[in-house]
């Protein structure tokens, strides 16, 4: 009971202080979702993402050395997420391990005919959810809209979905957010099992607020570390 009492005393007083101005320099620097959001929205996410790095390691992969870029730009992300709703920040998540490229995980795969495969998989990050049947509905809806987008482009048929989101599942996931807050209408209309998952997934919907146009914050991020190593 101390210990509740405590952490939620600790949490007040994070999300009370002001934002190093290093940090929010990274933030308007790279994540161009915050201009974005209103007034408020943007002061709740001062406050997670400050309890957010108080609270998480980071731990760099491969020599790699996480800098205060890298944990700013993560946490807004992960915590762009945890906009209104009562959040306890991902209590089962101590460690953030950062790559400095793309890692190759073994799994298997259903291969058709009752047959399994082991395979090779490239990711950008991963975590595992709690809920099974909800990311069992997620998974399906994801894999059946991305085969849907690669099935159209190669027939030649228009999309809404930027054709940038069949070169892979991770594209397909930033093309898909980049849709949901861009063009929130359009993809409720058209897709709309894949708008129900990623108003589920973000805990917003875009079609009652401010679109996010341009770049989303995924992709930003992607890009900006591969920008950061390739240097």
């Amino acid at each position: 009971m101390f210990s509740t009492v405590f952490k939620g005393q600790r949490r007040t007083k994070l999300k009370a202080a002001l934002m190093p101005v290093p940090w929010r320099r990274i933030i308007g620097e790279y994540c161009l979702f915050y201009s974005r959001l209103s007034r408020a929205d943007q002061r709740e996410l001062d406050g997670h993402i400050q309890v957010f790095l108080a609270e998480k390691q980071f731990e760099g992969c491969g020599g790699f050395a996480v800098e205060d870029e890298y944990r700013v730009c993560i946490a807004a992300q992960a915590c762009l997420l945890l906009l209104h709703r009562e959040t306890d920040y991902y209590p089962g998540l101590r460690s953030i391990l950062v790559y400095p490229t793309m890692y190759v995980v073994p799994t298997t795969r259903y291969a058709g005919s009752g047959v399994m495969a082991d395979v090779r998989e490239y990711r950008a990050g991963e975590s595992w959810p709690a809920r099974k049947q909800r990311y069992a509905d997620w998974a399906r809806v994801m894999r059946a809209e991305y085969e849907q987008l690669r099935a159209r482009i190669q027939h030649g048929e228009p999309t809404l979905l930027r054709e940038y989101g069949a070169t892979n599942p991770v594209e397909f996931f930033a093309v898909a957010t980049e849709c949901f807050f861009g063009k929130p209408h359009e993809l409720q209309q058209r897709h709309p099992e894949l708008y129900e998952q990623m108003r589920w997934y973000y805990k917003q919907d875009p079609r009652g607020g401010v679109a996010i146009t341009g770049n989303l914050a995924k992709r930003l991020l992607f890009n900006w570390l591969r920008r950061k190593t390739c240097k």
